[in-house]
């Protein structure tokens, strides 16, 4: 049996490996894949050439290029591998990690590389907007503003970059005004609503949990979510979003949720907005269309493990 083929490829102007060796982080994974008979080749590049590198690792004879970084470079590697039939392996070495905590990987990359090496590749969907690709989630409102302001201090030590994006945020959060937007999805379901912060995911997200930010049940739904937290106030949105990031999010009573395959989202008096798509800000033209492609996009994820049979029984006797 010929040996399985891997390109890595590691971003070094991500969120945790821009404070690390890169080149002594791409000998570990190097070392850690050839011990499990693949043959491999690393690159290390930057936020300009990311783009090009993808698309010869997509050209190339890999079966599975393994991208480490964060949001926004697994974003771009969405981008450019979809429909390729090449298998995607992400290694969580950005802030957020969304997509790698839904495939079930650990934060620590070094734990994560060791489930990966074992892997098994699956097939999930890939959601669009306005032709741009995502795997989590596309926001809109406040919050591609915070983003763009935390992006801007990339790089800066840990405590001075958090305390001012914190400011930041505050003052965007008390003074940002409302979107008004017209939603409609393609059952025939039209509201007007008045928003903050709208979030369309790709998949729906499960009950919140205490202290975690929400998770998806599924990656393969063929379903998009539409979160609207409807007209709350400017200070309210301070609570929001202490109920995003403890999980109390689905408490909130001004939030609205639906399900559909293709919604449209059309802003009143605005040509572009901005949308967060992936950890990635863009201003999109409006309207903005939204759809999903179901299993459009092979990934590596943690093997499945089979239940022991015995202490199934084991359990049943108990219950």
């Amino acid at each position: 049996m010929p040996a399985k083929r891997l390109q890595i490829i590691l971003n070094q102007r991500s969120g945790t490996l821009i404070q690390m060796d890169a080149e002594a982080v791409a000998k570990r994974i190097t070392e850690a894949f050839e011990q499990n008979a693949w043959t491999v080749n690393a690159r290390i590049v930057d936020g300009d050439t990311l783009k090009q590198t993808l698309q010869e690792a997509a050209d190339d004879g890999a079966d599975t290029i393994l991208v480490g970084g964060g949001d926004g470079t697994i974003a771009t590697a969405v981008e450019m591998l979809r429909g390729t039939g090449k298998t995607l392996a992400i290694l969580p070495l950005g802030t957020m990690n969304l997509l790698a905590k839904d495939l079930g990987l650990p934060e620590d990359w070094e734990e994560a590389l060791d489930l990966l090496i074992e892997g098994e590749a699956r097939e999930i969907d890939v959601a669009e907007v306005n032709g741009v690709p995502f795997t989590c989630m596309s926001v809109l409102g406040v919050y591609p503003r915070i983003s763009e302001t935390r992006e801007s201090l990339r790089g800066r030590f840990f405590l001075v970059k958090w305390t001012r994006v914190a400011i930041a945020g505050i003052r965007m959060l008390a003074t940002y005004p409302l979107l008004r937007v017209s939603l409609t999805t393609v059952e025939g379901e039209k509201h007007n609503l008045c928003s903050r912060l709208i979030i369309v995911s790709n998949n729906c997200y499960d009950e919140a949990v205490l202290g975690q930010l929400p998770k998806r049940r599924a990656l393969d739904e063929g379903q998009l979510g539409i979160y609207v937290f409807d007209s709350p106030g400017r200070w309210q949105m301070l609570w929001v979003t202490a109920a995003l990031l403890l999980g109390w999010w689905d408490k909130v009573p001004e939030l609205k949720s639906f399900r559909s395959k293709e919604v449209e989202i059309r802003p009143r008096f605005r040509r572009r907005v901005r949308s967060m798509t992936d950890g990635e800000v863009f201003r999109m033209k409006t309207p903005l269309h939204y759809k999903i492609e179901a299993r459009g996009l092979k990934v590596l994820t943690a093997p499945q493990l089979e239940e022991d049979a015995s202490c199934q029984e084991c359990i049943t006797e108990k219950a």
